[in-house]
């Protein structure tokens, strides 16, 4: 279907803006490239979008003020340039898998609660001090060697996947003490990181207050023998009388 015939109910005035109230947009698989000289900005009342499959590179010319939804899944974006809180000021979930992304940076929305990136290129962790409502962060299959980046303005921070990255050792974690108090679930599967045998106590060492890690929950032994090796470190910094 032409996404001309899909959007233009969106054409219509302000009859047509009641009628977006609460509305859902699907414009997936319709080969869309941009958004200039489309009618998004009078969609006021639109919460719910997905543009997924298209050939978006960027997103100039998309305001959505009520939209909490938005799916950019499988398009070709390689940097996000407009994702500010003054254009999406109730945006709680963005989806950017399978896009060009090299980095994070770019994304103003401090209301956002829920990020997916996976199946990008993203080599840096930028900018996330500005979401500080972010509950989980997707970035799965991507080419993180490292954490830094993850930032304690990130408060509410529970969830954190990095499965299928390039994280070789302990050193590339460090970041995730940042990001002790709130997270609970951590996903580092296909990771070099988890050739080690004692990967998994590494990681509660710098989060104590993890519950799962991978698809196992974290059992007592492995919570006992963390906080074991926490108090023989402490000790080793004590300097001698």
């Amino acid at each position: 279907m032409d996404e001309d015939a899909v959007l233009s109910d969106a054409e219509g005035g302000e009859e047509t803006q009641e009628e977006e109230l609460g509305e859902e947009k699907e414009v997936d698989n319709n080969a869309v490239a941009c958004f200039k000289g489309q009618p998004f900005a009078q969609l006021t009342y639109l919460q719910w979008l997905s543009m997924a499959i298209n050939q978006l590179t960027e997103l100039d010319g998309l305001v959505g003020p009520a939209l909490e939804s938005l799916n950019l899944t499988g398009n070709g974006i390689q940097k996000l340039k407009g994702l500010q809180s003054v254009c999406f000021a109730n945006l709680v979930t963005l989806e950017l898998r399978g896009n060009h992304l090299d980095t994070t940076d770019g994304i103003n929305l401090p209301n956002l609660r829920r990020l997916y990136l996976a199946q990008n290129v993203i080599k840096r962790l930028e900018g996330l001090e500005r979401l500080e409502r972010l509950t989980t962060l997707h970035l799965r299959d991507n080419q993180l060697d490292s954490l830094d980046g993850l930032n304690p303005n990130m408060k509410c921070l529970q969830y954190l996947n990095v499965r299928g990255n390039a994280i070789l050792d302990e050193n590339g974690l460090q970041c995730l003490g940042l990001v002790s108090k709130s997270l609970r679930a951590l996903i580092l599967s296909e990771n070099p990181l988890v050739e080690t045998t004692d990967y998994r106590i590494c990681v509660l060492i710098l989060l104590p207050k993890l519950e799962r890690i991978d698809k196992d929950p974290v059992s007592p032994e492995e919570r006992a023998e963390a906080w074991e090796r926490i108090k023989e470190r402490k000790e080793e910094e004590i300097p001698e009388p």
